[in-house]
């Protein structure tokens, strides 16, 4: 009776769950003292969700701005609005790393204090196993495209329900098996059983991995000797579920006990019971038991009335909640959420801040843009793919992690020399980011320095005429430099016409005997891509058609007629795709910025190219032997370089989760644009985190229209945007 009054009060309406579950969880030392008082929450949950039908969290989201959650987080945030009928929006963890805002056992700790009991009894899913999903209802979206049904979780759960209502009815408790599960699917749908419960189980096996926290305790309890047993609430047969185990490498224990075999659960108490039992044996003396899991109820609650001793495994979902965005809809955001919950919660490791970083908010975006970029790839006949140094390091690294038909290349190209490259044939953008942008941005720079920059520094005494090179650049001497650069254009084009001829022969290597390649970039306007296109068709003549994929297109409008004609493609946004994360990035000029924080490289930026007597950096050109070039370079910037190496980690170590997680099941790899962004968009919504963590990094050149000249540390750009 009292778990037909559980599941009808809290598990039937999934916001009432959830909150009630975290709860519980966080006010567990008084649950059985002061139970009345958790009744009482039950009852205002269900007034609020039940009766006034309200769609936004009452114990939560809504009440915890201002209130101390764990690890001393500010849940919520006063300077926010909030948004009509969502409460008030989740924000990540803002004090540092996620994985130590908890209280947390380390392994080493766990096995200590279990080491001494007679025997160790453990729940299984959730605790010994995971699923890599937010819910484990979730599983049965995979069972469901196997079956070709709509709908699927919805006709599972309820199929569930209506077994368990039917099962106490007649037998008194509300132990199922999964071929009564699929009867009942049956008598609806006319489904065959055996062909949905060998799909449920496939999906189970494909999915399920063990909890690395655990499996440390269980061998090395298992090495010391102690008795181990298990016991799991579950409608699947025991014979797969030992099959299960077995699969993610736990062998060696006493006993398993199911619910659905012994027709008893741990709810009601008699599946503890049996484990006594099974535990006591032929001993004269009750053995010392201590049973370990996850749910507050069951395996804390009711083990404690059946005289068990217990250990509570926080769940990893619950634990990572209250941080995790939920504007990731579907199967993908599950995939998400679940991956990051396990990984960051589980108890095995703890992490740092730059290392969440780039798990949390850079790994989902890296793994569906290299997902994209093979798609893109195979379908327009591409025969290569280039990654434009240095914002192309790391998409590499995890496109060559996934992909090796359609061969890659790391391309030394500097935006800032291709525009004076090509200049000869596209004045304006040359123009706009040697001389306008100066003027825009109010830079403290002299129009000799400007010249300096254009690599034009020996025609500063012809300048003189003009102006003095010694006067900072304004609006008002602006027109005469102009005037200088316009005179003196057929000068200026011999030039950059010999810097032309030197790096035809580095790209040769790339572009020559190749009729299609992908350029890959992150942004912003597809300045480098174009500049090569214009370049390989006015000049080098390879034979080869450049197509431009970009990570994203913001803040302008300025390259809209490349990105409908195909010649530059995005992944994340731009004014013509997912105009929504468009609009929102856009607003703030810095997200530029930031975006790039995770595609930063431990090397110097490529300046550009030069004749060379001798090899330096690159290598002789194939097709005039005895010549050669060199490779030229900026400052190194050795201080972040630890930094970028902990934010590339993470993005590769979520890249490689998600691919074991979802292999057998390659839909999974079609991540959008949209959800992609979604963790980025997340981590925006505040930028303590960045203001705290990024303050001190370093730029050496300009950055999203800000000169290193005057903004040398994130912190100053923050300070120049009023941020």
């Amino acid at each position: 009776m009292k778990d037909a009054w559980y599941d009808f009060f809290v598990r039937k309406n999934e916001w009432i769950r959830r909150e009630y579950e975290r709860y519980v969880i966080e006010h567990i030392e008084e649950h059985d003292k002061l139970r009345f008082l958790h009744w009482l929450v039950l009852l205002r949950l269900n007034w609020h969700y039940r009766i006034l039908r309200k769609k936004t969290p009452l114990l939560y989201e809504n009440r915890d701005a201002g209130k101390v959650g764990n690890g001393g987080q500010k849940i919520g945030n006063a300077g926010q609005k909030r948004q009509k009928g969502s409460g008030r929006e989740k924000l990540p963890y803002l004090k540092g790393a996620e994985s130590r805002s908890t209280r947390w056992t380390p392994p080493h700790d766990m096995v200590r204090l279990l080491k001494d009991y007679d025997v160790v009894s453990f729940d299984i899913f959730d605790t010994l196993i995971f699923r890599p999903l937010d819910l484990p209802r979730h599983l049965f979206w995979f069972v469901g495209n196997e079956l070709d049904m709509l709908n699927f979780v919805n006709v599972r759960t309820q199929a569930e329900n209506r077994a368990r209502d039917e099962k106490e009815q007649r037998e008194g408790h509300r132990e199922v098996t999964i071929g009564e599960i699929y009867e009942e699917i049956h008598r609806e749908t006319g489904l065959d059983p055996e062909r949905g419960i060998a799909a449920e189980i496939e999906t189970e096996r494909k999915l399920c991995q063990a909890n690395p926290y655990m499996k440390y305790v269980f061998d090395t309890l298992l090495a010391l000797g102690t008795r181990i047993f298990l016991v799991s609430d579950m409608y699947l047969p025991k014979e797969f579920v030992e099959q299960l185990l077995e699969k993610c490498g736990y062998a060696g224990y006493e006993q398993l006990l199911v619910s659905c075999d012994c027709q008893c659960s741990k709810r009601d108490g008699r599946l503890f019971q049996l484990l006594k039992d099974y535990a006591q044996g032929a001993r004269a003396d009750a053995p010392r038991i201590v049973h370990v899991g996850d749910n507050p109820e069951t395996d804390i609650g009711m083990a404690q009335k059946m005289g068990l001793e217990t250990f509570h495994y926080e769940n990893t979902t619950v634990k990572g909640r209250p941080y995790r965005t939920d504007e990731i809809p579907g199967m993908v955001g599950s995939a998400y959420r679940g991956i990051v919950n396990n990984h960051l919660h589980n108890g095995y490791r703890r992490y740092d801040a730059y290392y969440e970083f780039g798990f949390l908010y850079g790994g989902l975006f890296h793994y569906g843009f290299a997902q994209h970029i093979h798609r893109f790839a195979a379908e327009h006949g591409m025969e290569k793919i280039l990654f434009v140094a240095r914002d192309g390091y790391i998409m590499k690294q995890i496109y060559d992690g996934c992909f090796t038909d359609i061969p890659s290349g790391y391309l030394l190209c500097s935006r800032i020399s291709n525009l004076k490259m090509a200049a000869y044939c596209n004045r304006t953008a040359y123009l706009k980011e040697y001389v306008y942008r100066w003027v825009q941005e109010k830079m403290e720079i002299s129009l000799g320095e400007v010249l300096e920059n254009m690599e034009l520094g020996k025609m500063i005494p012809e300048l003189t005429p003009y102006v003095d090179p010694k006067e900072r650049i304004s609006e008002e001497n602006t027109p005469a430099l102009l005037r200088f650069l316009d005179d003196h254009w057929s000068q200026i084009r011999k030039i950059y016409e010999e810097t032309i001829r030197v790096a035809g022969k580095y790209y040769g290597q790339y572009f020559a005997g190749t009729k299609k390649v992908l350029v890959v970039d992150i942004g912003w306007r597809g300045q480098a891509v174009l500049a090569l296109r214009s370049l390989e068709r006015d000049y080098w003549h390879f034979g080869c058609e450049i197509i431009g994929m970009l990570a994203a297109s913001a803040p302008t409008h300025e390259c809209q007629g490349q990105l409908q004609a195909g010649i530059l493609n995005t992944y994340l946004f731009s004014p013509i795709d997912n105009i929504s994360c468009f609009r929102f990035h856009s607003k703030i000029s810095i997200n530029n910025i930031l975006l790039e924080l995770f595609a930063g490289a431990p090397m110097p930026s490529f300046a550009g190219f030069r004749e060379g007597d001798r090899e330096y950096g690159g290598q002789a050109d194939s097709r005039e032997t005895g010549t050669s070039y060199e490779l030229i370079f900026d400052v190194p910037e050795p201080a972040n370089y630890e930094t970028i190496a902990k934010i590339h980690q993470g993005i590769c170590d979520f890249a490689e989760l998600y691919r074991r997680a979802f292999a057998d099941y390659p839909y999974m790899n079609r991540i959008s644009g949209y959800d992609a962004y979604m963790p980025i968009r997340h981590i925006f919504k505040d930028y303590s985190f960045i203001k705290r963590f990024f303050g001190n990094y370093e730029f050496q050149d300009t950055v999203g229209g800000t000169a290193g000249k005057n903004s040398r540390t994130m912190r100053d750009i923050f300070r120049k945007f009023r941020l």
